[in-house]
């Protein structure tokens, strides 16, 4: 599929040697490869993984009549192609797919804590993450103090190789990435006032790396792309809102649905804005937690189906009904 993403799935052959096929030139998976080769209890062929860097095997996989499910984490764009190109087999998906998280920050939130998650939440996975919190929603009464904790917290963040044990956001997938991300801040500086510009990093050390400063920008408008689009990188818009009414409304103000935040010392607040808001996950005074244990699933373009938990098993299951007539008694 483009986008370089395919559905999950692999070739486990040769590798109950020991991993000795994975070691001999160690994918970025090899090690997983071992892991399930070392698994006595899983019989050769039962979990195969193939890693491809084009769109040659993914499309067959989407297409065989072979194949009865399909699980998908990637980009909106792609599960619709797999969407489509599943249909002529009526195949079930599972599709995790975009977000555009908001993290919303009532009056009586306790900032001491809630700065550094939103920065948390910028940052990690180098903001290449489909829960990034990408959209910050501050209440009027507190959106000045905020903005400039927030922007000094941003600042002040450490960018650099992400094997350093200083380095807190590490680079971009690639060059490519930079010179895109930038680019869409760069427009938005057309209708957004600029909090921290961020950027290519220009420290001659870190030269010829794929590294991207936090960029924060102020935002009123709710159609603009850089509310509207994921960004895939270490960029936040700043939205003021001024009660419950106005921060739903923004927060579900775009195409996706996956995850939101938001951070209140009112419980009953919480749970009375949770309940409006169009989102499969929901967090509050805090962002990013996740378990097994937890259904994981997006709203409208963001995705159908959930991960984990016990409704997730249930999707790879066929139901099987047996319906017999009592035999007649002589």
């Amino acid at each position: 599929m483009p986008d370089g993403a395919c559905p999950r799935s692999g070739d486990r052959r040769g590798l109950h040697d020991g991993g000795q096929a994975a070691r001999a030139d160690r994918p970025a998976n090899s090690l997983l490869a071992e892991a399930v080769a070392a698994t006595e209890s899983l019989p050769p062929g039962v979990v195969n993984i193939l890693t491809e860097a084009g769109n040659e095997v993914a499309p067959s996989l989407v297409e065989s009549v072979d194949v009865d499910v399909l699980s998908y984490t990637g980009s909106t764009h792609v599960g619709r192609l797999i969407a489509a190109a599943a249909a002529p087999t009526l195949k079930r998906l599972n599709l995790e797919l975009g977000g555009k998280t908001p993290l919303i920050v009532f009056e009586d939130a306790d900032l001491d804590a809630v700065v550094p998650q939103l920065v948390t939440a910028s940052i990690l996975m180098n903001g290449q993450f489909c829960c990034t919190g990408s959209r910050v929603l501050v209440q009027r009464g507190i959106a000045d103090e905020l903005r400039t904790r927030l922007a000094a917290a941003l600042e002040a963040v450490t960018v650099g190789p992400a094997e350093a044990p200083s380095t807190q956001l590490g680079p971009l997938i690639d060059r490519a990435a930079v010179a895109r991300v930038d680019s869409i801040v760069e427009e938005a500086t057309s209708y957004a006032k600029v909090i921290v510009r961020g950027g290519p990093v220009t420290d001659p050390a870190l030269a010829g790396g794929a590294f991207f400063r936090p960029a924060l920008l102020e935002v009123e408008r709710l159609d603009v792309p850089l509310v509207q689009q994921e960004v895939f990188g270490p960029v936040q818009t700043f939205e003021i809102f001024e009660d419950e009414a106005d921060a739903i409304q923004r927060a579900n103000a775009t195409d996706f649905g996956l995850a939101a935040a938001l951070y209140t010392h009112d419980d009953f607040r919480a749970r009375r804005v949770g309940r409006e808001l169009r989102f499969g996950g929901i967090w509050v005074n805090t962002w990013g937690p996740m378990s097994e244990h937890f259904e994981q699933g997006g709203f409208k373009q963001s995705g159908i189906g959930v991960l984990c938990g016990p409704s997730a098993i249930a999707e790879f299951q066929n139901i099987k009904t047996y319906a017999t007539a009592v035999p007649p008694q002589h």
